[in-house]
């Protein structure tokens, strides 16, 4: 596989990005454990990259959907009570933990926060609805999930030491 496909949805810091793997390239093999659903729009734009990514390094990912696994997801809850997807827990390959992810990023939080105006996405309208999630996967293809990647890829490059 090449840096091309592997950095698909990369705009502005694609050189960064290639930096860190390189440097992950080099570096001890790890395994991810990855919570999703369908239905999530954030594992939907971040599931794809970590599966080339481990595919491009030769490293390992198990993926498990959350309301299939109710033990499984019991670990990861956000601030301790939240079923929050996606889930991304990062380990050695001798499963020593690293770090884990789950949820959105805090800047897609924060425009979420923006864009509801203090309403509740269960509140809104299916219209609405439907209107916030287009401007979400675009805000998506825009930047978000360039932030969310190489914020946790510097963030795996920075636990393993490299």
């Amino acid at each position: 596989m090449r840096f091309r496909s592997l950095l698909a949805g990369f705009k502005k810091e694609k050189e960064k990005a290639e930096q860190v793997i390189e440097l992950l390239k080099q570096g001890p093999g790890c395994k991810i454990l990855a919570i999703v659903e369908d239905w999530c729009p954030d594992a939907y734009f971040t599931l794809g990259f970590w599966v080339r990514l481990v595919d491009f390094l030769d490293w390992e990912i198990r993926i498990f959907k959350r309301d299939s696994g109710p033990d499984l997801i019991a670990h990861f809850l956000k601030d301790g009570k939240a079923k929050s997807i996606p889930v991304y827990a990062f380990y050695t390959g001798d499963l020593e933990p690293l770090f884990w992810f789950s949820g959105r990023h805090t800047a897609g939080v924060q425009w979420k926060k923006e864009r509801l105006k203090g309403k509740n996405y269960d509140d809104l309208s299916p219209r609405e609805k439907v209107l916030f999630r287009r401007a979400l996967l675009a805000y998506y293809e825009e930047s978000l999930f360039e932030v969310t990647a190489i914020d946790l890829l510097e963030k795996l490059k920075n636990s393993r030491n490299l």
